[in-house]
């Protein structure tokens, strides 16, 4: 028996007998959806489709897909559960059963075994722009320190310590504890607004508690806790939050 189309596990008895299983029921959670290669089987959220496996030439492999905002983070792992915790697609057979008594029994039984995805929503990328009128694009504050833009990539334009568009610059418009757009001055009003890659309004990256429509996001909040607290510096700041 093997799990995932490059064959990358071999499961022993106890595993072969739960790909044996008289019947197979496909549970789909909200944020995707679950099908398979031939075509045969779409299993669509909030459904539970359920597959007679009675005969040695059930073959199939199953791939779970998930919708706009959400990704598939694998098989969940319970009790009859198949392919449990593997981010594979989950190839299910009856092939080599025969002339095995115990797995024949189990391929003529009523048992029912269980195959089920785990989605999870994708938090939208965080975007910042700051300036009189938001014209000023300084970088992405949740993707990946890798890309380019990101507010955690030293090299780039938002992320190194001396770029004029970068928040941990210290001496520039947008990272000094001094000027009106820096989210780190207490007193700022014309702080940096936070919006995702479709526009939505996240409020503004601001330490002055008392600016209205100051940020919400936990993680942002003490973001500019921190770097308003004198007892901490800048490049410690962002230390803390890139890593």
């Amino acid at each position: 028996m093997k799990t995932s189309s490059t064959v990358r596990l071999i499961f022993g008895v106890v595993a072969a007998l739960f790909l044996a299983g008289c019947k197979i029921e496909i549970y789909v959670p909200d944020g995707g959806a679950v099908v398979t290669t031939s075509g045969d089987v779409r299993c669509e959220a909030g459904q539970i489709c359920r597959l007679n496996v009675n005969d040695l030439f059930f073959d199939q492999v199953f791939t779970a897909v998930p919708a706009e905002g959400f990704t598939f983070v694998g098989w969940r792992t319970r009790d009859r559960g198949l392919c449990g915790g593997s981010v594979e697609a989950c190839h299910l057979t009856t092939a080599g059963m025969e002339g095995n008594a115990s797995l024949m029994a189990v391929l003529e039984s009523d048992e029912v075994f269980y195959l089920e995805p785990v989605f999870e929503a994708t938090a939208p990328f965080l975007l910042l722009y700051g300036g009189d009128e938001q014209q000023f694009y300084l970088g992405c504050l949740n993707c990946p320190g890798t890309f380019l833009d990101s507010v955690c990539n030293a090299n780039g334009n938002h992320g190194a310590a001396f770029a004029p568009y970068s928040i941990w610059n210290a001496a520039g418009d947008f990272g000094s504890l001094v000027t009106n757009y820096s989210p780190w001055n207490v007193f700022a009003t014309a702080a940096p607004v936070i919006r995702d890659t479709d526009g939505q309004l996240y409020g503004y990256l601001t330490a002055n508690v008392a600016q209205p429509g100051r940020t919400l996001v936990p993680l942002l909040v003490q973001l500019t806790n921190y770097a308003a607290d004198p007892q901490y510096s800048l490049p410690a700041v962002r230390d803390w939050f890139c890593n």
